[in-house]
């Protein structure tokens, strides 16, 4: 009697054995051996959270995180979490998880990067061939006494090291953004004229003009530079000239022509 409680226990115990072994196969660091590891690879990969877990751990860091963007993300291929269960089990997340969405929010906050170069970067990590060393920022300079930026051509500064540098928010620089002004590349990061244009538009709006309003003069400028590139190319077509050496000479004669006429107008006014 003992004997065969024994082999039905011992049954048992394989049969449940077999089952967990089915859905969570796990290794000896806790990690499901059908798990998919990701960057960064140094961090603990055992999928031992919950989604609202993780959501709870980075509220504090980025209060508008819901169950519900971590899962836009999922779809948008930037994090995979483990299905325990199987593709349809429930998700579990692992602190490799957590700083990875930590790295991608985080790029979405400070840099205005889009999930498409985020993504790239991502893959790169993934595969090793990327370095997240961070570059060495650009300065700004006064000229005159105004604050300008003077960066070399192949130097670029991100959103947070332009709020630093300009003494302003990250918000303050997204609004100029939202108002569609201007734009970082599609890294997030802001060479040394769209950074001008930020300090412009801020300065602007602090005397006065909402940035919304703002809009038309981007927009101005966009139909200007059309004018004055098809001018350029059609002078130079042939003639062997550098098409961007006279399209940036006509710039600064509109230049002058607009602030002349603004001026003029404003004056006239008065």
């Amino acid at each position: 009697m003992v004997a065969s409680a024994s082999l039905a226990s011992t049954a048992e115990a394989t049969k449940v054995g077999a089952v967990a072994k089915r859905h969570v196969p796990v290794g000896a660091t806790g990690v499901p051996a059908d798990m998919v590891k990701c960057w960064p690879y140094e961090v603990d990969q055992a999928p031992v959270l919950k989604i609202g877990q993780v959501v709870d751990e980075l509220e504090a860091e980025f209060p508008a995180l819901t169950v519900s963007k971590v899962r836009y993300l999922e779809d948008a291929q930037l994090i995979s979490p483990y299905r325990k269960g199987g593709p349809q089990g429930h998700r579990r997340y692992s602190r490799a998880h957590v700083e990875r969405l930590r790295y991608i929010l985080t790029r979405q906050r400070d840099d205005l990067c889009h999930l498409q170069a985020i993504g790239q970067t991502l893959s790169e990590l993934d595969q090793g061939k990327a370095d997240e060393n961070p570059a060495v920022g650009p300065q700004l300079v006064t000229n005159n006494g105004e604050l300008v930026v003077n960066l070399p051509n192949d130097q670029l500064l991100s959103v947070s090291q332009l709020a630093k540098r300009l003494g302003v928010s990250i918000a303050q620089i997204e609004q100029v953004v939202e108002a569609r002004i201007t734009a970082p590349d599609a890294k997030g990061r802001f060479d040394a004229r769209t950074a001008q244009v930020v300090r412009l538009a801020l300065e602007a709006s602090k005397r006065g003009i909402p940035l919304r309003n703002l809009r038309s003069v981007s927009m101005a400028a966009d139909r200007e530079a059309e004018l004055i590139g098809n001018t350029a190319r059609l002078h130079t077509r042939g003639a062997g000239q550098d098409s961007c050496a006279l399209g940036l000479e006509l710039a600064q004669l509109v230049s002058a022509l607009h602030t002349t006429l603004l001026e003029k107008a404003v004056l006239s006014d008065c």
